[in-house]
């Protein structure tokens, strides 16, 4: 995992930064545990080259293990599946398609209008069992 701390190495000592990240990362924990827990989300995730189905099964499995959780695998959009597309592929798992994935250098250039259509996508796919 790879994560921006903010910071610049030559402002800060390594035990000052790993004090504040330890603290930082300790309450993404509780929090993550927390959304988990009240199963009030959906959890989107992606990557650059796009994750296989048994690579996404574990963690699906892992979250509805912890409560009834939905999951938003996101894939680039193929001629079969058009960007925003959303498909339902087990009781809490969706895959959505987007016309294309940021670079992580040039993450700033992220495609809003196709993660806003994937979004909204999953949102209605969902219905109100989501958030209530």
């Amino acid at each position: 995992m790879t994560y921006h701390t903010f910071q610049h190495e030559r402002d800060l000592d390594i035990d000052t930064v790993r004090r504040q990240q330890g603290t930082k990362l300790n309450f993404l924990r509780r929090k993550f545990l927390e959304d988990v827990a009240n199963a009030e989300k959906i959890f989107v995730i992606k990557r650059v080259p796009a994750l296989r189905p048994e690579e996404i099964l574990p963690l699906y499995a892992a979250l509805n293990d912890l409560g009834r959780n939905w999951l938003l695998w996101m894939v680039p959009a193929d001629a079969a599946h058009p960007a925003g597309t959303v498909e339902i592929l087990l009781p809490g798992l969706l895959r959505g398609f987007v016309d294309r994935f940021a670079p992580y250098e040039d993450a700033p250039s992220v495609s809003v209008p196709g993660w806003t259509a994937v979004c909204e996508a999953a949102w209605k796919a969902v219905g109100r069992s989501v958030g209530g």
